[in-house]
């Protein structure tokens, strides 16, 4: 039978265990990270692999794809519920289960028209936002549709016509109310619309060009993406209020983000998104050795490499 003093010391060791363990998952972020793998031999494939937060538990969930498959980047996005994840393959909207079943088309658009790159959920999972080109009428738009595929709409109307502005990579607030994107002319700027399709508005200021936009924050009041200063400059992660105020840059020592492109040892980080709690970012770093994935406190404090084969890149955070 166990002394008071033994039972006492065990429940001591328990709640040690347990804070510790509390300590760790905050410094991580809750749920888990879905990300774009690179496998290069004579050419190049892309596989949608799932992991925790710290890279463990790696889950193939769809691919190989070639890099006909896809634009820029192979993106997906995580149902709010963490359940699922879409995604753009051969000019069509997929989803697929976290545990790499039901895999199926969502959207095919019809002939003469496309999608693009990340589409994204509504916080109710019931609706996609996501890149759509060109129908009679339209340039790069923002569109939405059911995730049944039905009920396909308009929200922003790019023109079209030689070199008209894009509208890519949205991403839609936890709120519901605003929709996050590149609109890009000769540069790409961090323009916010209502989810209505009303109001469009340029958040990042001249000056900057937006590489990639990130995501709002848990609040929605804030927007996480990367851009560089120049076009000697590789790209840094930076942070903007939704109203277009308080900008600043995270800096992460230890990662020589944004530096020149000159310089060998140089890092382009990109693709910044928030950790479902909001105490961590993700993003990718493309260096010397490849790209792999990092987290990093919002002030750039607390900086973890996730992976280390020199392969992945955009990276999403799920609440699953």
């Amino acid at each position: 039978m166990l002394s008071h003093r033994t039972l006492v010391s065990l429940i001591a060791l328990a709640w040690a265990v347990a804070a510790a363990a509390a300590v760790a998952a905050a410094a991580t972020g809750n749920g888990r990270i879905a990300f774009a793998r690179a496998t290069c031999r004579s050419t190049c494939t892309w596989n949608l692999v799932t992991a925790n937060a710290d890279g463990s538990q790696q889950r193939l969930l769809a691919g190989p794809f070639g890099q006909d498959a896809f634009d820029n980047h192979f993106l997906a996005n995580w149902s709010p519920d963490g359940t699922h994840l879409a995604f753009m393959a051969h000019q069509e909207l997929w989803e697929v289960d976290a545990d790499g079943s039901h895999l199926h088309v969502v959207f095919t658009p019809p002939t003469g028209t496309g999608v693009d790159d990340d589409p994204a959920f509504t916080p109710d999972g019931h609706h996609l936002v996501f890149t759509r080109c060109c129908p009679t009428g339209y340039g790069y738009s923002l569109w939405t549709i059911n995730t049944d595929g039905s009920s396909l709409r308009d929200i922003t109307t790019e023109p079209g016509g030689d070199n008209p502005p894009a509208d890519t990579l949205p991403q839609v607030s936890p709120n519901g109310k605003l929709i996050v994107y590149n609109r890009c002319s000769n540069t790409c700027a961090v323009t916010i619309v209502d989810s209505n399709g009303h109001n469009p508005r340029r958040v990042s200021p001249e000056g900057i060009a937006v590489s990639t936009t990130g995501n709002f924050s848990p609040s929605s009041s804030e927007v996480v993406f990367s851009a560089h200063a120049n076009a000697d400059l590789r790209s840094s992660l930076w942070v903007i209020g939704a109203d277009g105020t308080g900008l600043r840059q995270i800096v992460t020592p230890g990662l020589p983000c944004g530096g020149a492109k000159s310089d060998p040892n140089a890092v382009g980080c990109t693709q910044p998104r928030w950790s479902p709690n909001g105490r961590r970012i993700i993003f990718s770093g493309n260096g010397p050795a490849g790209s792999d994935l990092y987290t990093v406190d919002p002030d750039g404090r607390n900086l973890v490499q996730v992976t280390h084969d020199g392969e992945d890149d955009s990276p999403t955070w799920g609440s699953g």
